[in-house]
């Protein structure tokens, strides 16, 4: 019966790809005069440039320059990683444009920093042309390529460099807010989705914990960057998180993190404000659960230490770090992690404390039952508030003291609006009212606690406050007059049809897995 489910959910996939849409726009003089590379293409064919291999371990490609240009039809240039587990990969709009004769991307946005060991340019003659005699494109391109090191290798250790995070999703960055503790007590798609993702109920549904992604960043960047120096101008890139959840694998067009999700639009925005613009969330190299899980919370930790095990088997020199919590499976994923043949390189696991009776029966990667046993130590942490993570961070060096005070200002800002009814600029998480939930207020409490202590350490390793603070959030735009654009208008469209086609397939895949 799960077969017949991944087979309907597959097919039901094909007509819901969504359209990129670019909205960069070309240079006003434009040239490819003296491009030393041609080509022919006909309608809707494409020309695919890429760098001649691909960069090594411990680093990210980039584009360095791109002139492209057509003597003929109009093309769209495309900007976009190579390696991709999604039906549409990561697009990087500031070098990508439709319809055009000429494209120099601006020196402004170069070097456009990659996520992956590949980074692709395509070069698409376009179906509808102005002319209709036109039927097909002749291109010139000169693209140039490189890398740039993200210092999560073991030998980036020395000299403070970050680790490469995975993490789960549902109550480790953002919250689930539980309605039903079992799939009988669901009463309707939405419920049934919060049961499979998690347990928390501390904040609003979907709402990013406070000062989880700055944290994330800090450990990103690694306990070496110092913004107080002029070293941090020439610091390593670093590198995106990259999410381990169980949502379904087989339906991940659909409940994927991708590129324009809340999460990953997010952790964007804070990596600009700290200035770190090429960070974000790994959507790319994102691994997802199996259907045939079902919801065996065992099951999606064997699934998540097997995901590990692929991707420290590809890239043996990475040291890591592993967020999740213990409401399902994600302990017994962390202790599967820490025992395998790569487990040296896991330096720090974080596990969110949600559940008071989290799960003990476990299984390994080759299907072996085991019981749970991760006792707190120097490598595992179990926390309830991120700033007294920031904190553990900050004492065993994962973390650098800036970082730590930027979790610091972060959540502050958010308690300030959300608990005690002060400013609420425009906050990343996409709340920013006062709360009236009294999980929340609760959690309102033990927040102040912890930042009260983590301010304490920060005032002990930057005694002077040099630290630099935070560009301020943007106010809340209010009663904004709708967009009646036709884009507007078909984007909303396709965000609806999308949504009726999430709820269709899960309400599918939810009768199907009650059945078998």
């Amino acid at each position: 019966m799960r077969m017949c489910a991944a087979l309907l959910l597959r097919v039901l996939a094909l007509p819901l790809l969504p359209a990129i849409v670019v909205v960069t726009a070309a240079d006003d003089v434009c040239s490819c005069d003296g491009c030393p590379n041609t080509g022919q293409k006909n309608l809707v064919e494409s020309e695919g440039i890429a760098p001649d291999e691909a960069c090594p371990e411990g680093s990210y490609a980039t584009l360095t320059a791109l002139r492209s240009s057509s003597d003929t039809g109009i093309y769209s240039a495309l900007t976009w990683n190579a390696e991709s587990d999604l039906p549409v990969p990561y697009v990087y709009k500031q070098a990508s444009l439709e319809d055009t004769k000429c494209y120099d991307v601006d020196q402004d946005v170069l070097p456009v920093i990659g996520n992956t060991q590949n980074i692709n340019v395509t070069l698409q003659c376009s179906r509808f042309q102005e002319d209709e005699a036109v039927t097909s494109c002749d291109f010139n391109w000169d693209a140039e390529f490189g890398c740039v090191e993200t210092g999560v290798l073991v030998e980036d250790a020395g000299v403070g460099g970050g680790l490469q995070i995975y993490s789960d999703t549902d109550d480790t960055i953002k919250c689930t807010d539980t309605q039903c503790l079992t799939p009988a007590e669901c009463r309707s798609v939405p419920e049934y989705l919060s049961y499979v993702g998690g347990y928390d109920t501390s904040l609003e549904h979907d709402e990013i914990y406070p000062g989880l992604p700055e944290l994330m960043l800090g450990i990103s960047l690694g306990p070496g960057y110092d913004p107080r120096t002029d070293s941090s101008s020439s610091w390593f890139v670093p590198p995106r998180p990259g999410v381990m959840s169980a949502r379904y694998r087989e339906v991940s067009f659909i409940l994927a993190e991708t590129q324009d999700s809340k999460v990953n639009r997010a952790f964007e925005k804070v990596g600009a404000r700290y200035g770190q613009p090429s960070w974000g969330i790994n959507v790319d190299l994102s691994k997802y659960g199996k259907i045939a899980d079902g919801t065996d919370h065992a099951a999606f930790g064997r699934t998540k230490a097997e995901s590990y095990n692929e991707i420290s088997a590809k890239n043996p020199n990475t040291r890591y770090s592993w967020f999740g919590d213990n409401g399902q499976g994600d302990v017994c994923a962390a202790q599967s992690m820490l025992e395998s043949p790569t487990g040296d390189l896991m330096m720090a696991v974080f596990i969110h404390d949600v559940k008071p009776d989290s799960i003990q029966d476990c299984i390994s990667p080759d299907g072996t039952p085991f019981t749970l046993d991760l006792p707190e130590s120097e490598k595992v942490h179990y926390f309830t508030e991120h700033s007294e993570a920031t904190e553990w961070a900050l004492d065993r060096n994962f973390i650098s003291c800036c970082s730590a005070a930027n979790v610091y200002h972060s959540v502050n800002e958010w308690v300030d609006c959300r608990c005690d009814g002060g400013e609420c600029p425009e906050l990343p998480n996409g709340f920013s009212e006062q709360t009236t939930k009294a999980e929340t207020l609760a959690y309102c409490e033990g927040v102040k606690d912890a930042q009260s202590s983590l301010l304490d350490a920060v005032k002990l390793c930057d005694p002077d406050g040099a630290c630099p603070v935070p560009p301020k959030l943007p106010a809340v735009v209010e009663d904004c007059p709708p967009d009646t654009s036709s884009s507007a208008l078909m984007d909303s469209s396709a965000r609806i049809t999308t949504a009726a086609a999430r709820v269709g397939l899960v309400s599918a895949l939810m009768g199907l897995l009650w059945m078998s």
